[in-house]
């Protein structure tokens, strides 16, 4: 189940603001549409959740950056435990490492040191950088492949089409 239109332009806006650099407003729009989307029951809250740590850390917040960051990985592991736990555990890892927190690098990783990446494996076609409906940057190695052309966003759940260039 995809967001709600409204909603995925307000995502549009928080994909924006991060990228600007403005990671603090854009950490208040990945939070708040992350407990909208958890509210709803929705698998999407976990990405997003994740997204609004990492945004919260990079914005100076650590605390509440790796507080939210964690529930993301938690409701993930406890829905769909696996390779996605430690794709999404990797984005908080790289944004601890970026802002110079080693011992919370060390610390994370320990805690979900069962969870291990999986071998990069890219099915054929090129998807786009961002997604055309929400504007989130889109990682093929790391998004939910439907078949070999067809993935789905990590944030608003829209279907991503693969060229095949």
């Amino acid at each position: 189940m995809a967001l709600p239109r409204p909603v995925v332009r307000r995502l549009r806006a928080a994909h924006a603001l991060l990228q600007a650099g403005d990671y603090a407003q854009a950490a208040g729009a990945f939070e708040t549409i992350a407990e909208e989307a958890g509210t709803l029951g929705l698998p999407l809250a976990a990405p997003l959740s994740v997204e609004a740590g990492v945004a919260w850390i990079l914005a100076g917040e650590l605390g509440r950056g790796l507080t939210i960051a964690e529930r993301g990985l938690d409701w993930l592991h406890e829905g769909e435990p696996g390779p996605r736990v430690a794709m999404l555990r990797d984005r908080v890892l790289e944004a601890l490492q970026k802002t110079g927190h080693a011992s919370e690098t060390n610390a994370l990783l320990q805690k979900y040191a069962a969870h291990t990446s999986p071998p990069l494996t890219v099915p054929r076609g090129h998807l786009p950088a961002s997604c055309p409906q929400c504007g989130g940057r889109v990682r093929p190695d790391e998004v939910e492949w439907v078949d070999g052309s067809t993935a789905v966003c990590d944030y608003c759940g829209s279907i991503l089409q693969a060229d095949k260039g």
